[in-house]
């Protein structure tokens, strides 16, 4: 039996998946960039979710009421909880839930304000 234990010690564990790595990298960044700006999990998210809307605007040359900046922050959003879902092993939906509402919030209130007006067009 204790021969057992000695083998199954010694057997190197798989190689986590090219996901994971990719997984384990992006959450080590997160990580890195929180500790160094000293911002909260909440606070990440809100500035990433504006970086993201505005970024995608000055890159692409879309106008705010365009709805490409918003579906941008919506995939960046989607990805990074799938990510880190696939971290965990499981989703943590209230915790999920609340990212994706500090993510969406401001690129969203943005948006529709541009789109009905209160924000000018150019």
């Amino acid at each position: 039996m204790l021969f057992y234990y000695a083998i199954v010690a010694a057997t190197p564990a798989a190689e986590p998946s090219l996901l994971m790595k990719i997984a384990l990298k992006f959450e080590t960044w997160k990580l890195a960039f929180s500790e160094w700006a000293k911002f909260s999990d909440r606070e990440l998210h809100v500035s990433l979710g504006l970086l993201v809307f505005f970024l995608t605007m000055a890159v692409f040359r879309r106008p705010m009421r365009s709805v490409w900046p918003w579906l941008a922050v919506v995939l960046f959003e989607g990805i990074n909880e799938y990510l880190g879902m696939v971290l965990t092993g499981t989703w943590n939906w209230p915790d999920t839930k609340l990212d994706i509402l500090f993510t969406l919030l401001w690129p969203t209130l943005f948006f529709a304000a541009a789109r009905i007006g209160v924000i000018p067009r150019e």
